[in-house]
């Protein structure tokens, strides 16, 4: 459509380097969104271990456990909680990751699309440039044969 020989968009660059920082963001954001969707996973494995964990140890406190034994439970849930709570921030901050690419995605985006606007009311403007050029080529055109063949039939 825009590619009509002696257009020049003097914006062209910026619009293509936008372009192309647009598709380098939607690959972070694939990859941001993937490792958001892991921390999830691996938390919720996390927790599911830990309600396990408390379910097997409380069966066994029923039954009656070793002193020790229950200290060594203990231990490993105080280190799950640790686990947890620490891919409970590592998980905020890949959303936090998240939301600011898909912020400078939407900026990107009105950024290209004001430029493509502007792009396309530059092509009008050329196109109607163009056909007023044509225009008078074609008057100047008349004006000659009209004038040649009055010349000729009068003259």
């Amino acid at each position: 459509m825009m590619s009509i020989k002696g257009f020049k968009f003097s914006l062209e660059t910026p619009l293509k380097i936008k372009i192309i920082r647009k598709n380098q963001l939607e690959a972070d954001l694939i990859d941001a969104k993937s490792k958001m969707d892991a921390g999830k996973r691996k938390l919720d494995m996390l927790r599911q271990e830990e309600k396990k964990l408390c379910s097997n140890l409380e069966a066994l406190v029923n039954d009656g456990i070793k002193v020790k034994e229950l200290r060594v439970q203990k231990m490993y849930l105080d280190h799950l909680a640790q686990k947890i709570k620490y891919q409970q921030m590592e998980n905020e901050k890949l959303s936090q990751r998240y939301k600011e690419l898909q912020k400078k995605m939407i900026k990107l985006m009105k950024e290209i699309d004001k430029l493509e606007d502007l792009k396309n009311e530059k092509f009008k403007e050329f196109l109607k440039e163009m056909e007023k050029r044509e225009l008078k080529e074609l008057e100047e055109r008349i004006n000659y044969n009209t004038s040649f063949q009055g010349g000729l039939m009068y003259g």
